[in-house]
């Protein structure tokens, strides 16, 4: 199945990317618009599908070095004021009261992660919430703990085991959008547990959720080979 999949996945990128730059070079109107965003849809789709299989087989390849994350978290709440103004969302990115210094982590996936958790915040707040970035270090525990908060739907508690499971999406998750993969999570947690990290997630239905990733600042805690899903 995971060999059919990646397959599939790459036999579907390249004419997708294909059709998105023709459609890019067309007279805009509002059926090219939404050809063009559906299209780009199935992209995101169709990479999601080849990370996981580079998961599975051990092969989603990770470069660990020194790096500051107050630097990369900081540009990513520049990012996300202007998709908290297409959303209609305040967002606040709260800098950690005093700065954390450089460890080794991966910036290009864990910058993936945090942005498929910020984008699932925004995805799952109605106009007007609340989605807040922050981080702080734990030096006595040697973690750096990065969070995302909103005032979204929440998640049921009986469904939160599932929560980083393949595929899976809540109920309400999908009333309220629909083109979700149920993948984002899946590939979130896979990153965080190759940096020897830890998720845990806090969620009131109704009232929002928060999900916090913490990271160890000791080299020593990463694992020292990708281990498979």
């Amino acid at each position: 199945k995971g060999e059919f999949i990646s397959v599939a996945a790459h036999q579907m990128r390249t004419p997708l990317s294909a059709l998105r730059w023709a459609l890019e070079n067309m007279p805009k109107n509002d059926l090219v618009e939404k050809a063009s965003a559906t299209t780009l849809r199935m992209i995101n789709l169709v990479n999601n599908l080849l990370d996981i299989s580079k998961i599975e087989e051990g092969k989603f390849g990770y470069s660990f070095v020194s790096k500051d994350l107050g630097a990369l978290l900081a540009e990513m709440g520049k990012e996300y004021e202007t998709v908290a103004a297409e959303h209609g969302t305040h967002f606040s990115y709260s800098p950690p009261t005093s700065q954390i210094p450089p460890f080794q982590f991966d910036p290009e996936k864990f910058s993936f992660a945090l942005h498929a958790l910020l984008d699932n915040a925004f995805h799952y707040t109605p106009k007007g919430g609340k989605v807040t970035l922050s981080a702080t270090e734990l030096p006595e525990e040697k973690v750096a703990e990065i969070s995302v908060q909103d005032t979204g739907i929440g998640i049921p508690k009986e469904l939160r085991s599932n929560l980083f499971t393949k595929f899976f999406r809540a109920p309400e998750a999908v009333k309220m959008w629909t083109e979700g993969s149920g993948l984002g999570l899946f590939l979130v947690q896979n990153v965080v547990t190759r940096h020897g990290g830890t998720i845990t997630v806090e969620s009131l239905e109704g009232h929002g959720t928060t999900i916090s990733v913490r990271l160890p600042t000791d080299p020593a805690a990463i694992p020292p080979e990708e281990e498979i899903a």
